[in-house]
């Protein structure tokens, strides 16, 4: 079972008690990227992007439960898990994408129509901070998966 409360990287890793080599061994995240990511809240390297699952797995803790940093956000919705992550400057927008997705837990079922064509897609959002953008994703991702479970509104 998933412990939910909200808490750093570094605190997570700090209360399972793993070594960063362990995490790697777990993870495929280098050492370097880790630190760097615990530190700064986004991984020196976009490859560690693509491992927030498997981070969130490693600590026994639910995506909403670890602040990966002000830059990437995990959730879960329907039968899927994802991480979102963006980049930009107030003064021109921001891009943000699906960084990982995938079926929750050892889930095995494919993701909603729509939401497979979104994920490897940028988003340009005229958004005054990063926050919004993550918003805006995450946002437009659960607006998929509900139309996809409960068919398009007639707006006619």
């Amino acid at each position: 079972m998933f412990e939910t409360r909200h808490c750093s990287l570094h605190e997570w890793r700090q209360a399972r008690k793993p070594t960063h080599a362990g995490i790697t061994r777990a993870t495929g995240v280098c050492p370097d990227t880790l630190m760097e990511w615990e530190r700064t809240g986004y991984p020196a390297h976009q490859d560690g992007l693509r491992k927030a699952i498997q981070l969130a797995k490693t600590y026994a803790a639910s995506l909403e439960a670890i602040d990966f940093g002000p830059n990437v956000r995990g959730f879960s919705a329907a039968d899927c898990e994802f991480a979102i992550a963006t980049h930009g400057h107030d003064d021109r927008g921001w891009e943000v994408l699906i960084a990982e997705w995938g079926a929750r837990g050892c889930g095995t079922e494919p993701p909603p129509a729509g939401v497979s064509e979104r994920v490897n897609s940028g988003m340009l959002t005229i958004s005054s901070a990063s926050t919004g953008s993550l918003d805006a994703l995450e946002e437009e991702i659960r607006r998929l998966i509900c139309i996809a479970k409960t068919g398009p509104t007639d707006s006619g």
